[in-house]
């Protein structure tokens, strides 16, 4: 008898947890299928109310609209739901988004092509922008083939691929002031 209403209890509690968890019909993006499932995408972008002093545009994914938008940050205080560039953000949480740019042919779908060293066996120093990191890396190009995302420096890349001045903060930005 015990063990039965034991029982009955844990069924019903899994029962509770469970449909409370994933109602189904929700119109929240962040519930709903296809959302993205890394949890740092649903992290604020900064932790509490902090006011640095640095001046970064910036990028974070905003579950509630389904979208990556851009802001400026002010350099401390930082969770991992805050990007260089929409790019990057796009790459970790929102596919669809990242297939959109990608596939509507812009100057910037270039950024978000994959590396490609090319089908040629010559070493040419290359950098590409990797959507899925944010970042230029380097990489050796064979000299034929390939696809557009690829840049003689470093600092064309970025300049190619990051999206707004990225402007220096003041040493204050840094320094958590107690």
């Amino acid at each position: 008898m015990l063990l039965e209403k034991s029982v009955k209890l844990i069924l019903l509690f899994v029962y509770v947890t469970t449909t409370s968890a994933n109602p189904g019909n929700s119109a929240d993006p962040a519930t709903r299928e296809g959302a993205p499932r890394n949890s740092i995408c649903y992290l604020p972008p900064i932790e509490g109310s902090v006011q640095c002093k640095g001046y970064f545009v910036r990028w974070t994914y905003n579950a509630k609209t389904d979208k990556c938008e851009k802001f400026i940050y002010g350099g401390c205080f930082g969770t991992a739901n805050l990007f260089r560039n929409q790019n990057a953000c796009l790459a970790k949480c929102n596919r669809k988004g990242l297939n959109d740019l990608i596939s509507d042919g812009s100057s910037s779908s270039i950024c978000l092509q994959k590396k490609e060293q090319g089908n040629c066996f010559a070493s040419i120093p290359s950098f590409y922008f990797d959507a899925a990191s944010g970042i230029c890396k380097s990489f050796t190009y064979g000299g034929c083939g390939g696809n557009s995302n690829r840049f003689p420096t470093q600092q064309e890349c970025e300049q190619a691929c990051f999206y707004g001045p990225q402007v220096a903060a003041s040493c204050e930005a840094a320094l958590r002031i107690v």
